[in-house]
């Protein structure tokens, strides 16, 4: 890589070491003078909250150590999620609930329970449509420490309490970007990841380089 400024080289070179072999660069324009380079050690998707309404005193919301529960369908009855809730009141802890899509009195507890200060929740739309959403999700589960598990329509109805969830480190949510950063260290994200690149390299497609980038490299800004 060339570049006439020095400083402007050692950035673009800082960010290609930072993104890694699978990660991916994105360049956004600056609303001032600087030039600087971020690294997100995470996973950033263009999908944000579900509704404005969650948005309480600031465009952008920023959580520590939340729980993340990855879902394969889109949630309307609150009854599968108060539990969950429940659960993240009990602990102290922020909640991240990502679907497909949210409506009814589901949205309407995390909405409702959250402005009230009951409990810290969120409601985030999944990334992707049709079976490119559901390699997300299963992408998603694995990354946030849920063993790949991707909670079902019967499991959140009947079960609700013995659902494993996930958690991330930090995550940083507004209305049209998400960022989950701190991800997974348990075998089973490290040993799809493996599937993943084995996967590309015996049958190499876009779609799967895609999410070995989402899942490794992080993101470069």
């Amino acid at each position: 890589v060339s570049a006439k400024d020095e400083r402007l080289g050692a950035l673009v070179a800082e960010a290609l070491v930072g993104a890694g072999k699978y990660g991916s660069i994105s360049v956004e324009e600056s609303k001032n003078a600087t030039t600087r380079v971020e690294l997100q050690n995470g996973i950033v998707f263009s999908r944000g909250l579900a509704s404005e309404a969650q948005l309480l005193s600031s465009a952008v919301i920023n959580l520590a150590d939340p729980m993340v529960v990855v879902a394969s369908f889109h949630l309307q009855d609150a009854t599968c999620i108060m539990p969950l809730l429940a659960e993240s009141q009990h602990l102290g802890r922020p909640i991240v609930f990502i679907a497909p899509g949210f409506s009814g009195t589901a949205l309407e507890a995390i909405v409702v329970n959250t402005s009230e200060g009951a409990v810290d929740a969120y409601a985030i739309n999944a990334d992707k449509r049709g079976a490119a959403q559901t390699d997300w999700l299963e992408d998603m589960a694995y990354a946030t420490g849920q063993a790949g598990v991707i909670a079902t329509q019967g499991e959140m109805d009947k079960a609700p309490n013995t659902l494993q969830y996930g958690r991330v480190k930090s995550a940083t949510l507004s209305l049209r970007k998400s960022t989950l950063a701190g991800l997974s260290d348990d075998g089973f994200f490290a040993a799809h990841v493996k599937s993943l690149i084995a996967r590309s390299k015996s049958s190499p497609s876009e779609a799967l380089q895609s999410r070995i980038a989402a899942l490794t490299g992080g993101a470069v800004t």
